[in-house]
């Protein structure tokens, strides 16, 4: 993981976990997030020097492997490895609900 202040000076960060990390975002300078595969949501409110935990999906998807995460505003969407989808809305992620399973016909 890479940081920078300036965005011209890069220096190795320290994630805030040893987990496999799925994504890591940023709303503003300070402000960011960071996933890891099984779940686990990370806050930071100084750029990234201080993380500590804001949520864990595996407590309602226990065993799920994550495969992608976005945000939009203060929602986003989970998919896991098999399919499911898990949706967080209008709370940034803090709380997050399973979504029905979609099928084809």
């Amino acid at each position: 993981m890479m940081k920078t202040d300036n965005l011209t000076t890069w220096r190795v960060a320290t994630p805030p976990t040893k987990d496999d990390l799925l994504r890591i975002f940023f709303s503003s300078v300070s402000d960011g997030k960071a996933f890891t595969r099984t779940g686990v949501q990370w806050i930071t409110s100084d750029g990234g020097n201080i993380w500590s935990i804001a949520g864990n999906l595996s407590a309602i998807a226990p065993g799920q492997i994550f495969t992608d995460i976005t945000f939009s505003g203060l929602n986003a969407v989970a998919v896991t490895q098999s399919g499911k989808i898990y949706t967080s809305y209008n709370n940034n992620g803090v709380n997050w609900e399973a979504s029905p399973d979609i099928r084809t016909v």
